[in-house]
């Protein structure tokens, strides 16, 4: 063997130890992620979650359908004495963590200001529903899609017109059950702080970030099929029903950047209003007060332990934590009077 050939085998072996490396890489740190977020979302013991009886009018009727694997999902119809019937709905999908029972303030809320009913439910392994785990962050969208065949069988709501609102990964199935679900009665989509799609979310915590969305895509597709690789972009293009886009500009959890095409698909189109909020970080219905607030519970509960813990929980201001964003409110108020 002449030693051009060997210098050619040699870069070609180093070459392919750091392909096999670098994908090696990129499953390690797709596994990390998914053994973090794959768990069960259950309540803080020390924690306040406020429920409808908590809130002067607030009605709550319990129902619960099956998933996919059939499971059994549980959830809440809010209305109040001024909701009259079921020609609009809300559908309320929620964001990682406790469940619908984190945002019983904003359900509330959206059924004061709006006049009509809130359907909110926990996905797969979250709050009052059944799972030892969520599955994968793409699962929610198959539980979106049970619901909405499990409320096609609800004779109060074959005719309502559907308003889909969710916020963070509740962002990313109000954003993508519509080009899964076809169901005609979906009008509008509300989404707040969303994820864009859960490979994008992925390959920001990674070097090589186009190869790395592919590679995703791929694992995702072999897992979750048909729900696998959805972005809102994308489902925004495909079917195109009137959308509220609403972010943070300062979101440290999903970067602002990450929906840059859907921002300048917004530019371009009439059926979508597209709103930053620069003052704002990850939950853009809140003050920016309130936020502030928010970020330094969630840090002093991550870092405090045994007794120091518990008495700082009976501290917490949940009024200061809770104060919303009255200018969005009454944004979605008035996107939802639109005809």
């Amino acid at each position: 063997m002449d030693q051009a050939k060997l210098i050619f085998i040699i870069i070609m072996s180093i070459v392919a130890g750091l392909i096999v490396l670098y994908f090696a890489y990129l499953s390690f740190v797709f596994l990390l992620i998914n053994k973090k977020l794959n768990i069960r979302y259950d309540g803080n013991p020390l924690l306040r979650y406020f429920t409808y009886e908590d809130f002067p009018d607030l009605k709550a009727e319990p129902f619960s359908f099956k998933t996919k694997n059939g499971n059994k999902l549980r959830g809440n119809i809010y209305t109040s004495s001024e909701v009259i019937d079921f020609n609009k709905v809300i559908i309320f999908f929620h964001g990682i963590g406790t469940g619908q029972l984190a945002y019983t303030k904003e359900i509330n809320r959206l059924v004061k200001d709006n006049k009509i009913a809130v359907i909110a439910y926990d996905y797969h392994g979250t709050g009052a529903s059944e799972g030892k785990n969520i599955i994968d962050l793409n699962w929610a969208l198959v539980d979106a899609d049970y619901f909405l065949k499990y409320l096609k069988t609800e004779p109060r709501f074959i005719d309502s017109d559907l308003i889909l609102l969710g916020h963070s990964w509740g962002g990313l199935v109000a954003g993508n059950i519509i080009s899964l679900n076809l169901d005609p009665r979906i009008k509008k989509t509300i989404v707040l702080n969303g994820l864009p799609s859960v490979g994008e979310m992925a390959a920001q915590y990674v070097k090589g970030k186009v190869v790395a969305r592919v590679f995703y895509h791929l694992l995702s597709r072999i897992k979750m099929k048909q729900y696998a690789n959805k972005e809102t972009y994308k489902s925004l293009k495909k079917r195109r029903i009137p959308a509220l886009i609403v972010h943070g500009e300062l979101d440290p959890l999903v970067p602002i950047k990450l929906l840059d095409p859907l921002f300048a698909l917004a530019k371009k189109v009439d059926y979508i209003d597209a709103l930053k909020y620069p003052h704002h970080h990850h939950f853009v219905y809140l003050t920016p007060t309130a936020e502030e607030e928010l970020r330094k519970m969630q840090t002093q509960i991550k870092k405090l332990k045994d007794e120091e813990l518990h008495n700082y929980a009976k501290t917490i201001d949940y009024d200061l934590i809770g104060q919303q964003n009255e200018q969005l409110f009454e944004t979605i108020s008035q996107f939802i009077r639109r005809g």
